[in-house]
């Protein structure tokens, strides 16, 4: 075994504490400027006798200066503020509560006739546009730093550049939308328009809450969407009662805030035109969500922008719409839709009438889209996604 000297070894703390010791010992030379003076019959006064007060300390200086009471602004009614990062914890359940609305497990009957199978050059162009969002965008960023807690604990990885998750997932629904418009060229009455946000407050239970949502892509259309209950499934609705979520509140991790905005906007600038279809994007590396608490953000996401729209643009007598308001929703991860109709009945939370939601399952658009060998890999593609959404394109 060969020994080794080491070479530059120095101990940080006490190399700092000498040279403190050293540079404490130094004294501060005169720069000749006082005998100048007194050479040329200038008196010299020290600062103390001039300054009145001469000096303070820190303890004299209040840290916050103290207002009056009647100088503050009254405060706000608390209210309980649902944004984008939270989560219901009892999932759907809670989500039924808050927004006051009924669960289907199944799409609209007339969503499900509009489906069939895709042919094989639909599929290919569908593959093509998964390739060309999740790995061929020359968009490049630094991306944020992964950790391999259970492999490697305490590794860090060299940060990596490429497309963020957020671009990835704005890219992948704006070029489905845009292979749908080519298949189906007849609806030329729609736009897109990107980055809309809403916000609403409402009465529930005797409190204040506020929705305010953001929808990256919103599809709107000059005509309505027709409703799907019927006045007398809408009647028949005042009987059924929603899940029991018993001892948890339907305002469960949610905060009250007396800080807040009231104000009041939908993702619409003009009442000429309609919400068509609402895509929702988790923009994370890893969803957190099981199935249960994704269809609950999904639902309440439906019901904030619905709500939000209906407040400023449609006729409301005592709490219910005269005319119902349908939307159709895709919420994604970039790999998993969740896809989902909602009608908005009423805006009563806590009144017999019941708002409607219809859904299915989440299902993965494809398992997995990476490099191998230098050529761009997908796997495991799932063709009945993009049966779905020529399906909503179709209503």
């Amino acid at each position: 075994m060969r020994t080794t000297t080491i070479c530059l070894a120095q101990h940080i703390g006490r190399g700092f504490r000498f040279q403190w010791h050293l540079k404490n010992k130094r004294s501060i030379p005169s720069s000749g400027a006082a005998e100048i003076l007194a050479a040329k019959g200038i008196k010299i006064c020290d600062p103390k006798d001039i300054l009145s007060p001469p000096y303070f300390t820190y303890a004299d200086v209040p840290l916050r200066q103290e207002v009056e009471e009647e100088e503050l602004e009254p405060a706000k009614r608390p209210c309980f503020v649902f944004h984008e990062r939270y989560s219901p914890p009892a999932g759907m359940a809670q989500a039924q509560h808050l927004t006051n609305s009924i669960v289907r497990s199944t799409l609209p009957q007339r969503v499900l006739d509009q489906m069939k199978d895709n042919t094989e050059e639909e599929d290919l162009k569908v593959q093509e546009v998964i390739r060309h969002s999740q790995l061929m965008d020359s968009h490049q960023e630094k991306l944020p730093r992964f950790d391999d807690v259970v492999n490697r604990p305490g590794w860090k990885f060299p940060r990596e550049w490429g497309s963020p998750v957020s671009r990835r997932n704005k890219q992948m629904s704006y070029k489905l939308q845009l292979l749908l418009d080519q298949l189906l060229p007849g609806y030329t009455n729609r736009h897109l328009i990107t980055n809309t946000n809403s916000q609403v407050s409402l009465e529930h239970s005797g409190r204040l809450i506020q929705m305010k949502y953001k929808a990256p892509l919103v599809l709107i259309s000059s005509n309505p969407l027709s409703a799907v209950a019927e006045e007398d499934e809408i009647l028949a609705s005042e009987g059924e009662s929603l899940p029991d979520i018993y001892p948890f509140s339907p305002f469960l991790h949610c905060k009250k805030l007396t800080q807040y905005s009231d104000k009041e906007f939908d993702c619409l600038a003009t009442r000429r035109l309609f919400p068509h279809t609402l895509f929702f994007h988790m923009d994370m590396p890893y969803s957190p969500h099981n199935d249960d608490t994704f269809g609950g953000l999904t639902l309440m996401k439906a019901f904030g922008h619905a709500a939000a729209y209906a407040k400023s643009s449609l006729k409301i007598e005592k709490g219910n719409l005269e005319t119902p308001l349908t939307l159709q929703v895709v919420h994604t991860t970039g790999k998993k839709f969740h896809i989902g109709v909602f009608q908005l009945n009423t805006l009563d939370l806590c009144g017999p009438r019941k708002n409607f939601f219809w859904h299915l399952p989440r299902e993965a658009l494809f398992d997995a889209c990476k490099f191998k060998g230098a050529e761009a890999n997908l796997e495991g593609y799932n063709p009945r996604i993009f049966s779905l959404l020529r399906a909503l394109h179709l209503q």
